[in-house]
């Protein structure tokens, strides 16, 4: 897919997030606050990579986006919803000034479904992905950054 790169905001938890899912975060840290902002600010998505108790993350993830601001406090911290959109693959990560962000390669679509069945191939087809991932590369992109 050379060609089809972009860079965005990444974010690593100890979850996965399949595309077609709806998942609530709250959003405490500083870097990730600054991030949430832009990304609403822009209306663009940002990714979520798993992150294993040891800090290793994964180099497959899933486009987020923010579907709903629950509640703001005073300080900044938020309560939000997103849903995951499309996987990909990570090619490169590093820290954009402000929070990580990676420069990332979305992963084939599976062939055109109904809409249940589409979501159905695309959580299968990530979920994979994170599997034969963690299989063959250990599952580690040897980043030990926190997240929250």
């Amino acid at each position: 897919m050379a060609g089809d790169e972009v860079e965005l905001p990444i974010f690593e938890l100890p979850v996965v997030l399949l595309p077609g899912e709806l998942m609530p975060l709250h959003i405490f840290e500083e870097r990730y606050k600054r991030m949430i902002d832009r990304c609403l600010d822009q209306g663009e998505p940002f990714g979520i990579v798993f992150r294993d108790d040891d800090g290793s993350a994964r180099r497959i993830g899933c486009e987020a986006r923010v579907t709903e601001v629950t509640e703001r406090f005073d300080d900044g911290r938020l309560n939000i919803v997103v849903t995951g959109e499309r996987p990909f693959r990570v090619l490169d990560r590093h820290e954009a000034g402000a929070f990580p962000a990676g420069e990332v390669e979305p992963l084939q679509n599976p062939p055109a479904q109904t809409d249940s069945g589409r979501e159905a191939a695309a959580r299968a087809s990530a979920a994979e992905s994170v599997a034969t991932d963690s299989a063959s590369e250990g599952g580690s992109t040897g980043s030990t950054s926190p997240a929250g």
